[in-house]
């Protein structure tokens, strides 16, 4: 079991390199991180406008929870699954709802949810989406998005599962 803690500084984080706030940004919060199942290092950025939870040498399957100290977990933020390829599934929830994407290859891909994390088919009556992009590095970023005035809590929980394409070459297994 990993466990990573993070203290940010609001004043330092928050702060333009002109010294005027960012009025879009999220504030940055204490963080912790614990990965329960698998492997992985995970880190908060919180320079752009809204936090991006960066997850590196991820095993092929896990889970890690993520723990917002100063309060709730922001209404935006974007986890990064490293290096990851594609995924046969994504889940962010808190224990109450529950965000999942399936069978991500490439490109972008965005799932709707209403408000008890339902999955929608369409956009309209929507509360929640959850965007997949796949960035040329291999990289996948998982942006969770919520209606104003929504909580999630302090703690979140992300799941994932790698998809493993597998082609015989002469009676062996090859991992892409």
């Amino acid at each position: 079991m990993r466990t990573a803690l993070l203290l940010l500084s609001l004043a330092a984080l928050s702060l333009s390199p002109a010294g005027a706030a960012d009025k879009d940004a999220e504030p940055a919060l204490p963080f912790e991180s614990r990965v329960d199942n698998g492997s992985a290092a995970v880190a908060l950025d919180t320079a752009g406008k809204e936090p991006l939870v960066k997850m590196t040498n991820l095993s092929h399957q896990g889970e890690a929870r993520l723990s917002f100290k100063g309060g709730h977990a922001p209404v935006r933020f974007t986890v990064r699954l490293g290096q990851i390829q594609t995924l046969q599934n994504v889940t962010i929830g808190n224990g109450k709802l529950s965000f999942t994407s399936q069978n991500f290859g490439g490109g972008e891909s965005v799932a709707y949810f209403d408000q008890q994390g339902r999955s929608l088919s369409s956009s309209s009556n929507a509360a929640y989406s959850l965007r997949l992009v796949r960035h040329d590095n291999g990289d996948i970023d998982a942006r969770l998005a919520c209606p104003p005035g929504a909580s999630l809590g302090k703690d979140v929980s992300v799941r994932w599962t790698r998809q493993i394409i597998t082609r015989g070459f002469r009676g062996r297994l090859v991992e892409q």
